[in-house]
């Protein structure tokens, strides 16, 4: 039987040393960061005062302690949850396989399915679903109501299924005008659609990614509908009063 190396970890268990520096360039809000930093620490500090293993077993030890000792809300509860989710998904996709002894330094292989995969050193890569929950995070921890939040949603998946092919840093101000424009053109939108639209996006570019935007004013506006008011003639204003006066009878 071959000996275990001295440094083997126990399938399950995490060492995630970095997570503040990885946590720093994560593509959330500074106040989400913040919000999963305290989490963490929390969390370790249970880990090691408790002398347990930092995986999931311990994780779920944690937030029923947790829960015990402060009663949370559950918008706070769902807070600590997201936080550990963030720091094992990413943990564990940072984890790489050991090179056999005889086979020298482990080399990428650069292929379709390897093209953004984590590599040592760097945070591992966002697609668009994670931005689309990341979106519904921040509008929670942020209390927006119910109806913006579904709303955001909408267009923050409209424009994901349209973009979603292409990596999320190449996408921005033309892909975000282009989007607009069609929905003046093509879709044929009020305007209170079309801002309605272009709050959410501005939404998941600045606030969630944290990218500022270059100007993509020149998009195509939707047209002011007109509605004309409903006006009655004498004779039909006579009419229906004559009407009431019947029902009230």
């Amino acid at each position: 039987m071959t000996a275990q190396p001295e440094n083997a970890q126990p399938e399950g268990r995490l060492s995630f040393p970095d997570w503040p520096q990885v946590l720093a360039q994560a593509p959330l809000s500074p106040a989400h960061r913040e919000s999963y930093a305290i989490t963490l620490r929390w969390y370790l500090s249970f880990c090691r005062r408790g002398r347990v293993p930092v995986d999931h077993g311990s994780a779920r030890q944690f937030v029923n302690w947790a829960v015990e000792q402060k009663h949370p809300e559950p918008w706070k509860l769902e807070r600590w949850k997201d936080a550990l989710r963030w720091f094992f998904r990413t943990g564990y996709a940072r984890r790489l396989p050991e090179p056999p002894p005889s086979a020298g330094p482990l080399k990428p292989v650069e292929s379709a399915s390897s093209v953004g995969a984590a590599q040592p050193g760097r945070a591992a890569p966002v697609d668009w679903s994670e931005w689309s929950e990341a979106t519904r995070r921040l509008m929670r921890i942020r209390h927006l109501s119910y109806r913006t939040e579904q709303s955001y949603l909408e267009w923050v998946g409209r424009f994901v299924r349209r973009y979603g092919g292409r990596p999320s840093k190449e996408v921005g101000e033309t892909e975000l005008r282009a989007f607009l424009d069609g929905l003046a053109q093509v879709g044929q939108v009020s305007a209170s659609t079309q801002r309605q639209a272009l709050n959410a996006l501005v939404f998941l570019f600045r606030e969630v990614m944290g990218r500022q935007l270059g100007d993509f004013s020149d998009y195509q506006r939707a047209v002011v509908r007109q509605r004309l008011p409903v006006v009655l003639t004498r004779d039909e204003i006579r009419r229906l009063l004559g009407h009431c006066g019947r029902v009230g009878s």
